[in-house]
């Protein structure tokens, strides 16, 4: 069903066993919030983030985040998409887990089909429909562009400037900021998030350079925005970390 504002929405409120919306969001932030369904959330076009405790999804255009239920979660989006959401009672051989895929054309349909089905829509003319989607999902490519949150109270200033989406500093800049030692904050990163800080930093960058570039930013102001020294400077690394130039990334889209 078409909700024309999602902020009033709680699929909690629903009581059946299936619920599937279709909503445009545009510079949106939902909050820390759950379900007790499973949700399976697909950015039809455009792009959205989802943090999810030390974890933070970019989930591109054509692709979709599944998120278990009673998972505390956050949505959010910088520009407009088209949003696709289904909400699913526990008990139904669905993932416990949180896993982002590639969506196939026919899924694609499939979850648009059923974001658009009434929400008194008898459950057994639901029911050949809901098996195909089972099973796509089940099979559906699986990746993950994330990136892990640390938690440590001792570098708190660093997460303050990402939650403002600035670029993270280098390593000489944030033992001032912090007033901790090199290999402190290397400690501290590689146990949380399995990184070094110069390497989570680089993943950092990788994430944003895809957000930019899905809002429709040009190469060059990316690299700009995120101090590489040229635009040849970012279009390498971006080729390194994803095998692919930011043109048919964008292309991909």
């Amino acid at each position: 069903m078409y909700i024309k504002n999602i902020n009033n929405f709680n699929s909690d409120l629903i009581h059946t066993p299936f619920i599937g919306i279709a909503a445009k969001l545009v510079n949106f932030n939902s909050g820390w919030h759950q379900h007790s369904k499973h949700q399976l959330l697909l950015a039809k076009n455009g792009w959205i983030v989802i943090e999810i405790s030390q974890c933070r999804y970019f989930i591109p255009q054509g692709c979709a985040i599944w998120i278990p239920a009673q998972t505390k979660h956050k949505t959010s989006t910088q520009n407009e998409v088209e949003l696709r959401s289904l909400f699913l009672k526990e008990g139904l051989s669905l993932p416990d887990k949180v896993i982002v895929i590639t969506v196939t054309p026919l899924l694609r349909e499939i979850i648009d089909t059923m974001a658009h089905w009434p929400w008194d829509k008898p459950y057994k003319e639901q029911f050949s429909l809901m098996a195909v989607f089972k099973e796509e999902l089940n099979t559906a490519l699986q990746h993950s562009i994330k990136l892990m949150l640390p938690q440590d109270r001792r570098i708190e200033p660093l997460m303050e400037m990402i939650n403002k989406n600035l670029l993270p500093p280098k390593l000489t800049e944030i033992e001032n900021t912090i007033g901790a030692s090199s290999k402190t904050i290397g400690r501290i990163f590689l146990r949380e998030t399995g990184l070094n800080y110069q390497s989570w930093r680089q993943q950092w960058r990788l994430m944003k350079a895809m957000e930019l570039l899905a809002a429709k930013h040009s190469v060059s102001t990316v690299a700009q925005m995120l101090e590489f020294s040229s635009s040849s400077a970012f279009i390498a690394f971006f080729v390194k970390y994803t095998n692919q130039t930011p043109g048919r990334f964008l292309a991909s889209l």
